[in-house]
């Protein structure tokens, strides 16, 4: 299987190489191909995080290990991954941060020529077969961390089980993020001993945020990471009661260059408009609606709400992090269109509310203001998951260690 995965690898590299040069240029290719790391020699951790999600997840633990005073080498496979690793590691002196060669034997065979590792660790669903094997060979333990297999993944996955079972054999230690994802890799090849349940590193993190300074006598909602066209169907439907303060409206579009054109439509529809930038402390009144025109202070509104609405899913854009208000046990209502999050939408799904289009929102509002009990007990359910996440962290650095 492994000469099949040689010949198929070189018979299609071609046509992906022509690819990846238009989008991402020549020197990116050279990079992938023939370039090394300026360290060469032992590392102590070879670890891999392909994109911007994959280098978010992995983050908390090239920290923990810089800490320990570990040698690290943290590749990528993109250059919005390479970027992000930078600012995250960039100033630690113990972390090198390089491309990953693609999968193919002349530069994965250079590659180990320079680069010697005791542990190669592979994030998420990162299952590179010549890079598993030639390190396995090279005498290093391999490791996978938030391991996952979506429903669509594990169909796949089942054609070429054969193939895969060489390959998630070598695996030494296998840590998942739920039960179903241990038992997909047991299916594919992985001895049950090897694999153990840590939860979810995204949500392992919770992020060090205060409140909004925010004086008011009604409710107040935040309409969060909202996309174009979103702004006009939620005040279609909720503009007079969200005039007469119930509730205050905060949105925060998630691009922050729209915030001139949002602020022309909540002007539009009625309201005396407060941009965030630049204030500490607000106060506001029913017939008033906050702008957030400024980036990182989201979390901070959401602290401060009463209920929170995540946008890009009142439209397919497929959603937005809606997790987060349950950081802060805040009451979530989020639209339909969820397919950025399918992996995480089981587990939290029973505990927020979810409406198909602007009318069903406009009557979750209303119920909200009504009956807040049941949504205040659902945020909670939805905090006490993540607060089982928390040990994600300390587990998968156990077993790293």
């Amino acid at each position: 299987m492994a000469k099949l995965y040689n010949t198929l690898s070189i018979l299609i590299f071609p046509f992906l190489k022509t690819k990846l040069k238009k989008r991402f240029g020549e020197e990116y290719i050279r990079d992938r191909m023939w370039r090394t790391p300026q360290a060469e020699g032992r590392f102590d951790y070879l670890i891999h995080a392909a994109s911007v999600g994959e280098q978010n997840v992995v983050a908390p633990v090239v920290a923990a290990l810089s800490k320990e005073r570990a040698r690290i080498l943290l590749t990528a496979a993109t250059d919005t991954g390479l970027t992000l690793a930078k600012q995250h590691h960039g100033n630690r002196g113990n972390v090198t941060i390089a491309y990953l060669p693609f999968d193919l034997k002349g530069p994965v065979r250079r590659f180990f020529n320079w680069v010697q590792t005791d542990k190669l660790v592979l994030v998420e669903t990162e299952l590179w077969p010549r890079l598993i094997l030639s390190a396995k060979k090279a005498g290093a333990k391999v490791f996978l961390i938030n391991g996952r297999i979506s429903d669509a993944a594990f169909r796949n996955y089942t054609r070429f089980s054969r193939f895969l079972r060489e390959v998630l054999g070598a695996i030494d230690t296998c840590l998942v993020r739920y039960k179903v994802d241990g038992e997909r890799f047991q299916a594919l090849g992985v001895a049950p001993e090897k694999i153990r349940v840590c939860g979810n590193l995204k949500l392992s993190s919770w992020p060090e945020v205060s409140p909004a300074a925010i004086e008011t006598d009604s409710p107040m909602m935040v309409f969060g990471s909202t996309r174009e066209g979103e702004e006009e169907l939620i005040l279609d439907k909720l503009v007079d009661s969200l005039k007469k303060g119930h509730p205050i409206p905060i949105f925060a579009p998630r691009h922050v260059e729209r915030a001139n054109e949002v602020e022309k439509l909540l002007t539009a529809a009625g309201f005396e408009v407060i941009r965030s930038k630049g204030l500490d402390k607000f106060t506001l009144n029913p017939g008033q609606a906050l702008l957030v025109d400024e980036t990182g202070r989201l979390l901070s509104f959401f602290a401060a709400s009463d209920l929170c609405f995540v946008g890009g899913s009142l439209v397919p854009k497929g959603g937005q992090n809606f997790v987060e208000p349950f950081f802060f046990g805040k009451p979530v209502i989020t639209g339909n269109h969820l397919s950025n999050f399918l992996d995480i939408l089981p587990v939290f799904e029973p505990f927020m509310t979810i409406v198909d289009c602007p009318g069903e929102l406009a009557f979750a509002v209303e119920t909200f203001l009504s009956a807040r009990e049941g949504f205040q007990l659902k945020a909670r359910e939805g905090q006490l998951i993540l607060e089982g996440e928390k040990k994600a962290l300390s587990c998968v650095l156990e077993a790293l260690s």
